[in-house]
C-alpha cells in the first residue's frame, strides 16, 4: 500500500465508487440530478431578430450507461428523459419576427420531419431551401445537422405536434398600439395561405407572450388583450392540419422551470 498523501492531499488510495452507496442514497442522487435548458439561436438574415429554439437534456445520461444496476434503478432518470422527448417544440422570438421567414423555416422544417419521416439533416436542407425559396432568404448560422438535431422528438405517431412560440415584447410596443396585433394577423394569414395540401404534418401552434416589466404587462393585458384576444383565439383550423392560436401568459414561474437557460432540478 502506498503511504497515504503520495497520490492526493487527502491520502485516498482508491477512487470513490458510486455503487458503494447505500441503494438509498443513490435513489436521492438520481431525483437530485437536474436538466439543462439551452438557447440556440438561429437569426434572419432580413433584421437583427432571431428564432431561438429551447431545447433540455440530461447531462447525467451517461450514468445510466454505466451498469445494469444504475440502469435499472434510475426510474426517476428514464421518466425525466421520457419527459423531454414528449415537451412541445418550444420557440423564442422578438415580436418583429412573428411572421418573418426564420419562424416560418423552422415550423415547416419541423412538420415535415416529424410527420413525414423527413428527418435526415439532407432532407431537411431540401425542405429549408424551398421555404426560403418562396419566404425568404436562407439561415446561414445554423448547420442543418444542428437543426435536425434541435427540432428532434418523440412525439406520438399520428398525434398534433404543439409548438409554443414564446413572442417578446418591450418598451416599444407601447409606442404604436397596432404592431403587434398586426404581425399576428399575418402570421395567422401565412398559416392559412401558404401551406400546400399534403405538404406539412399536424402542427398545434400556440403563441404567447412572455413576461415583460410590470408597467408593459398592464398596458398588454388592459389593451392588447380587451381588444383583440378574443378574436384571435377563433383564428384557427386553417391550413391543412395546422391551428393556430393566441394562448396564455407565459408566467416568471413557467419561465424559469420551462424557457429559461440553466439547470433546474
Amino acid at each position: 500500500m502506498k503511504p497515504p498523501g503520495t497520490d492526493n492531499p487527502y491520502g485516498w488510495d482508491d477512487a470513490f465508487r458510486f455503487l458503494d452507496l447505500p441503494k438509498d442514497i443513490r435513489l436521492i442522487v438520481y431525483d437530485l440530478l437536474p436538466t439543462v435548458a439551452r438557447h440556440h439561436t438561429i437569426f434572419s438574415t432580413e433584421d437583427s431578430y432571431s428564432v431561438k429554439i429551447v431545447t433540455e437534456c440530461l447531462n447525467s445520461l451517461s450514468l445510466l450507461r454505466t451498469c445494469r444496476i444504475i440502469n435499472d434503478e434510475a426510474v426517476t432518470l428514464h421518466r425525466k428523459l421520457e419527459k423531454l422527448q414528449t415537451e412541445p417544440l418550444r420557440l423564442i422570438v422578438h415580436w418583429r419576427s412573428v411572421e418573418g421567414p426564420a419562424l416560418q423555416a423552422v415550423l415547416l422544417c419541423a412538420a415535415n420531419a416529424v410527420e413525414k419521416g423527413l428527418n435526415t439533416p439532407a432532407q431537411l436542407d431540401e425542405i429549408h431551401r424551398r421555404v426560403c425559396s418562396k419566404f425568404g432568404p436562407p439561415i446561414p448560422s445554423t448547420s442543418h445537422n444542428e437543426l435536425h438535431a434541435l427540432l428532434s422528438r418523440n412525439w406520438p405517431s399520428g398525434a398534433t405536434k404543439r409548438v409554443e412560440v414564446a413572442v417578446g415584447c418591450t418598451e416599444g410596443v407601447k409606442e404604436n398600439r397596432e404592431p403587434l396585433y398586426l404581425r399576428w394577423r399575418e402570421f395567422y394569414d401565412w398559416i392559412r395561405t401558404s401551406q400546400d395540401p399534403g405538404a406539412p404534418g399536424q402542427l398545434d401552434v400556440v403563441l404567447r407572450l412572455m413576461p415583460v416589466n410590470a408597467e408593459v404587462a398592464a398596458y398588454l393585458e388592459g389593451y392588447h388583450r380587451a381588444e383583440y384576444v378574443d378574436r384571435l383565439r377563433l383564428i384557427y383550423g386553417y391550413g391543412h392540419g395546422w391551428r393556430a392560436e393566441l394562448g396564455e401568459w407565459v408566467s416568471n414561474n413557467e419561465w424559469f422551470e420551462k424557457w429559461d437557460e440553466g439547470e433546474k432540478v
